[in-house]
């Protein structure tokens, strides 16, 4: 999760677009000696511009769709997941695939929105490499986000809660959420796993169970 700076431009826009704006990810926030491959950057901001037409902002398809993203060029389009969107206030959750972040100088790409010839999500699960066996967001349902289609099952639409980033599910002690027996996540080697978790209270002893 990287610190953006949003910035307005005048330059020419992609074909079919109203509107467009810079976002720049500082170098001081990208860790590491060497640029990273493909890496996944949050998109993670609030901004009245990017409200839809309705509600006084710039973007037509009222989901979202129109939200696109492309390398600094203007032009080269950027693989992306949009997780959440509102509307009402210009809240924006996505993923957007960076083909290179550099930890030495900033990045800088492109942000999209104003065209209203666009009503299909261009939302891909190939933002995730063939690294990740799995990625839950867990504001829509279980599924799985990555190309694997781990889905996950056994919690409910009532258990959706307020978190970190957009929704999440808010689990007691014996909740389970379980994938069934998918190939790719027997894993004997080494594995990272990552996630947000918020505890209302952890007891001695049982913070490893």
């Amino acid at each position: 999760i990287l610190f953006l700076v949003f910035s307005s431009i005048v330059n020419a826009q992609l074909p079919g677009y109203n509107f467009s704006k810079t976002l720049t990810i500082h170098n001081s926030q990208v860790s590491g000696a060497s640029n990273h491959i493909d890496f996944p950057v949050l998109i993670n901001h609030i901004d009245t511009d990017i409200r839809s037409i309705g509600n006084g902002g710039g973007v037509e398809n009222i989901n979202g769709f129109d939200i696109r993203f492309t390398t600094s060029d203007g032009i080269t389009l950027l693989e992306h997941q949009l997780e959440d969107y509102d509307p009402a206030t210009g809240s924006i959750t996505a993923w957007v695939k960076i083909p290179s972040l550099n930890p030495i100088i900033d990045t800088e790409i492109r942000m999209y929105y104003g065209n209203s010839s666009v009503i299909v999500d261009a939302s891909v699960p190939t933002v995730w490499d063939a690294n990740f066996q799995g990625v839950w967001h867990l504001n829509n349902d279980e599924f799985d986000a990555t190309i694997n289609t781990n889905n996950l099952s056994g919690s409910s639409a009532s258990n959706e809660t307020n978190s970190k980033i957009a929704d999440g599910e808010r689990l007691s002690f014996n909740d389970r959420l379980t994938s069934g027996v998918q190939s790719e996540l027997q894993i004997s080697g080494d594995v990272t796993v990552e996630a947000w978790i918020n505890f209302n209270s952890i007891q001695p002893g049982t913070a490893d169970n």
